[in-house]
């Protein structure tokens, strides 16, 4: 199966949220895993947020940017990304 994955399904695998487990569970049955060009900015800007909220600390923030960092999508209007 192909799997798109707007942000807030994206932000699931970095931080435990309602459906965290769902979105988990298609990822690893999905053959590909798609996604719109802006979402990896939408997303590092939903981690500095969430940062800010206080859900990370300094330690687990820097380490989740740099796990989302490494896996950054090549610039198309729908990329692939983590397959």
């Amino acid at each position: 199966m192909i799997l798109y994955c707007d942000t807030s399904a994206l932000i699931k695998r970095y931080v435990i949220e309602d459906y965290s487990d769902k979105v988990d569970e298609l990822w690893a049955d999905a053959k590909m895993i798609v996604t719109s060009s802006v979402a990896y900015t939408e997303s590092l800007s939903a981690l500095c947020c969430k940062f800010r909220e206080g859900l990370f600390s300094e330690l687990e923030y820097s380490e989740t940017m740099a796990s989302f960092k490494s896996k950054k999508p090549p610039p198309k209007e729908v990329a692939s990304f983590w397959q």
